[in-house]
């Protein structure tokens, strides 16, 4: 049985739902990239195993980048009626997308490059790219600037959401018929191949963009009951892997996953009535008005603020306490008023360094 295209329309509840889990997202992501520590304290590796296991383990990798790549894939296949549809789909990524892309993964390495131009060997300097950079043949840097530094990401190690998503887009054409002609079937195979291959991360992309298209917006429909047995399931499975150290592994990454997604989405209907209205809160607005801005180039801002931190506070658990909670802070509140200004002064440039958003 071949799949019967039809259009689920956006509505302002359902689009500010989605512009919100973006925001929330996002904002997750400064915290976890402040949850790393450059520290041999007992007390302090004690209390990092803890919150690195609450904010990774638990919310991004088994949970927040699933829900990430099946907002994508409902998004992009909704109004993907024809293969025209998927074309012209490609056509305007190149600008909301790829050109932000190729920018912020060329910031990233460029800040390394001017911090030693102009202030000198500092602890600011990632000295490794540094080092890429005299030593490996153009190609060679390409590779890690664009696709893979040596760890499955790009030297901007958290735009490789936006890495798999571009290649995705590219083989959304192949991926458009794949639906087509196999129906969930299609989606059957792609989560073998991942169970096959748990280590390849774009499978594991592609797999919930795919589910995404199909499901998404019927996760709505899921008893009120079975998401609250979710959430028992979902924080069990987690703390057992807490308590036992099960490590990485395919099967539960993917259970968690699998409950945590409509979770995610039902309990924000739960919870946020259906009269809610985006606009009429600032705060929120503002905050959504530069989300994709603050993703692309919070780093290494952020990493130069967390160092500055521990340099006056020195190496304590009171000192990653701080870092934690008030560097991520910082850094969304700094975004956010430079996107305000940038924009104000240069509309023009800044829409093109954040994709037009």
């Amino acid at each position: 049985m071949t799949y019967r295209y039809k259009k689920v329309e956006i509505t302002p509840y359902l689009s500010d739902k989605l512009k919100i889990f973006t925001a929330a997202f996002i904002i997750i992501g400064l915290f976890i990239h402040s949850s790393g520590i450059p520290s041999s304290d007992p007390e302090t590796l004690k209390i990092n195993k803890l919150v690195r296991w609450l904010i990774i383990d638990l919310l991004h990798w088994h949970s927040l980048v699933p829900m990430f790549f099946s907002m994508s894939g409902f998004l992009y296949f909704n109004s993907a009626k024809s293969i025209h549809n998927i074309f012209n789909h490609m056509k305007k990524r190149v600008r909301t997308v790829l050109i932000p892309f190729i920018i912020a993964t060329l910031v990233y390495p460029l800040c390394f490059i001017l911090i030693e131009l102009f202030v000198g060997d500092s602890q600011q300097i990632n000295k490794s790219i540094l080092n890429d950079f005299r030593t490996l043949s153009i190609w060679e840097i390409f590779v890690k600037v664009f696709y893979d530094s040596g760890n499955q990401t790009p030297y901007a190690f958290y735009l490789w959401f936006l890495r798999d998503l571009i290649i995705i887009f590219l083989l959304s054409p192949c991926l458009y018929y794949w639906r087509k002609l196999t129906n969930y079937w299609g989606l059957v195979v792609v989560f073998a191949l991942y169970m096959i291959f748990p280590d390849y991360k774009l499978l594991h992309s592609i797999f919930w963009f795919l589910f995404g298209s199909f499901f998404l917006y019927k996760l709505d429909r899921i008893p009120k009951k079975y998401i609250y047995l979710a959430c028992v399931l979902f924080i069990s499975i987690g703390t057992y892997r807490y308590l036992y150290h099960t490590g990485k592994n395919a099967y539960l990454d993917f259970i968690q996953a699998s409950f945590f997604v409509p979770i995610f989405w039902n309990l924000y209907d739960i919870l946020i009535p259906k009269n809610f209205k985006l606009n009429s809160y600032r705060s929120l607005r503002v905050v959504t008005r530069f989300t994709f801005f603050i993703y692309l180039y919070h780093e290494p801002s952020l990493q130069a603020v967390i160092n500055v931190f521990y340099a006056i506070l020195g190496d304590s658990w009171f000192a990653y306490t701080v870092v934690l909670f008030l560097c991520p802070i910082i850094i969304l509140f700094a975004a956010i008023i430079v996107a305000h200004y940038f924009k104000k002064m240069l509309p023009k440039l800044y829409s093109i360094v954040s994709g037009g958003r």
